[in-house]
């Protein structure tokens, strides 16, 4: 094995292991958090309030760490640190969940804020060290901003969770928290960010200016481009692939007593199977289209990816036999497709205006993206009509009449997709090969 084949493994391991790691943390945060009965809508908010808040926390993360070894892939001690890194955020979403769920909410309070002040204080140490090597100028305008403005958020938002140690341990959060007993500290988890989201983004208005739009022509920054492309496709795929996975952990609460009670569970499974899958499949079109990292391309692919996590565990609740958790359920779970529908479509309506250099395409696919953003529009329609039909409306075996609608929304979405664009869809896939 030559030196060069063994840096290429290196790198690869390296990167996969990274991404991997924070699909999979991201994805049980959605588990963890959501595999519970709410009862009314104040309970679902505050859990939704602290997932959000690991989804930003490890999404901002992951995004420092897996820039700086993609510009420096071969720097051990970078590796170290990054793994590190997603080591010690792997155990948020469980501290979260003894917040909101345990009998040791003090303990768990404690752990919540040591973990995300170390995670900040860790992204900060590979901010500088990449940030201090010849391979950082190689990072598009955008990512370079991005990786030196954070420069400014990240030791701020470590202070901040690790100053909320000090808050009185016997006050009790208020407000929609009430009836939780959720200590005061637990305040310093959910700032920690936005302290950190603000001062990031009020440092990168000043830190762009500062780098000319001409430094992304430069043909080593075009090269990266191709690598940070590469990245986002595997992050976003690894948020598919665990999505897919929780297809089956979101119906375990159903009850199975006798051989016909495994057919709701079933055809629920395939719902959310055929849904997933459809939107994984057309995502790789984009990709095989657009080789290149592109900032708008980036944050669309990241919402889509992140809301579809979420989609398992929000048809959960519209199954469970539960009548008050359900009731929840039939109307958070069209609202999130109607999020995850229109995000969509806003990635392609995106992608089909994207005409710069050598990521412009030809009209079929232009179409072909356009009519892709005009179906998901559609469905987000047609999820949102079905919250106008009754909760007690039953269909059959207990399967009500919204899921039978979802079923054929999703019907006529996929058969009207694939007979409108064939033409369009032939010639992508030729692309891609």
């Amino acid at each position: 094995m030559t030196t060069e084949e063994w840096k290429g493994i290196l790198e690869e391991r390296s990167q996969t292991m990274v991404d991997s790691v924070v699909g999979i943390v991201i994805s049980l945060g959605a588990y963890v958090l959501m595999s519970v009965s709410v009862t009314d809508w104040s309970q679902l908010m505050v859990i939704l309030m602290f997932l959000m808040a690991i989804f930003s926390i490890t999404g901002f993360l992951w995004y420092t760490a897996a820039q700086s070894i993609a510009l420096a892939p071969h720097d051990s001690g970078l590796f170290r640190l990054s793994l590190l890194l997603v080591a010690i955020l792997a155990p948020l979403p469980f501290s979260a969940r003894l917040v909101l769920f345990s009998e040791i909410k003090e303990v768990a309070v404690t752990l919540l804020l040591i973990n995300t002040a170390v995670v900040f204080a860790i992204a900060f140490l590979i901010d500088v060290l990449v940030l201090h090597k010849p391979e950082s100028r190689k990072a598009p305008r955008s990512i370079l901003g991005d990786l030196r403005a954070q420069q400014f958020g990240l030791p701020v938002g470590s202070l901040f969770a690790f100053l909320f140690l000090l808050a009185p341990r016997e006050q009790m959060l208020g407000g929609p928290f009430a009836g939780w007993d959720i200590p005061l500290r637990a305040l310093g988890f959910l700032f920690s960010f936005f302290v950190f989201f603000g001062i990031t983004m009020v440092a990168e208005i000043f830190v762009r200016k500062r780098i000319p739009i001409s430094a992304d022509e430069a043909p080593q920054v075009q090269k990266m481009s191709r690598v940070f492309n590469l990245k986002m496709r595997a992050v976003n795929n690894a948020l598919f692939g665990m999505a897919l996975g929780l297809c089956v952990f979101s119906l375990t609460d159903l009850p199975v007593e006798a051989a016909s009670d495994l057919l709701p569970p079933l055809i629920h499974f395939a719902f959310l199977f055929i849904l997933i899958y459809v939107f994984w499949n057309k995502l790789f079109r984009v990709y095989a289209t657009i080789h290149v990292w592109e900032e708008g391309i980036d944050l669309f692919t990241n919402i889509v990816a992140i809301l579809v996590v979420m989609v398992p565990s929000a048809f959960r609740f519209a199954v469970l036999p539960g009548l008050e958790t359900r009731a929840i359920g039939v109307i958070f779970f069209p609202i999130l497709m109607v999020a995850f529908a229109a995000a969509n479509a806003s990635l392609y309506f995106y992608a089909s205006r994207l005409k710069r250099g050598e990521t412009a395409f030809s009209l079929d696919i232009v179409r072909d993206f356009r009519l892709w953003a005009v179906g998901s529009l559609f469905l987000a329609f047609m999820f949102l009509a079905s919250m106008l039909i009754p909760l007690e409306a039953i269909a059959f075996m207990d399967i009500s009449l919204q899921i039978v609608i979802w079923w054929i929304s999703l019907v006529i979405f996929i058969v009207i997709m694939q007979v409108a664009s064939p033409k369009s869809s032939h010639k992508l896939l030729e692309k891609s090969d």
